[in-house]
């Protein structure tokens, strides 16, 4: 009986060393969940704060887009303006008592001047001015 005793009091102490040894690894499982499920919470979090961010970021790209298209709309619209406008002048040049002119794109240095012809003479006016009338010949004016 003693020996029984000995053996139960063996298997006993086996016994709560194993249980012992359960709950300390019950108690760390149990921790490192808690840990987990922090970390799960703040990594949601931030998440949700870059989705927002993401979000309201697109939302002013979309803005900028938008607000793009509509200056590059207007700039179109006055470049039509002033492209009926530059026609316009040309008419008027071409009709004018002087007689019409051409483009001069061999000018090496101004291929934007307008070669316009007065009676046996040549002269070289910008198309950005208009011509007036001076005492002997004719000058230039800026009308843009």
């Amino acid at each position: 009986m003693e020996q029984e005793k000995k053996r139960l009091s063996k298997e006993h102490s086996d016994v709560m060393r194993t249980v012992s040894g359960l709950e300390s690894d019950l108690r760390r499982v149990k921790r490192d969940a808690e840990a987990f499920g922090r970390d799960l919470r703040a990594l949601k979090a931030e998440r949700d704060e870059l989705a927002l961010k993401r979000r309201e970021e697109n939302g002013t790209a979309e803005r900028v887009q938008d607000q793009l298209r509509s200056q590059i709309r207007v700039l179109e619209e006055q470049l039509g303006v002033q492209m009926s406008k530059r026609t316009a002048l040309q008419d008027q040049m071409q009709a004018h008592v002087c007689g019409g002119y051409v483009p001069n794109p061999t000018h090496s240095l101004f291929p934007h001047v307008l070669m316009v012809p007065k009676a046996k003479k040549v002269m070289w006016l910008d198309c950005d001015f208009s011509i007036t009338k001076s005492a002997r010949a004719y000058s230039v004016k800026s009308v843009i």
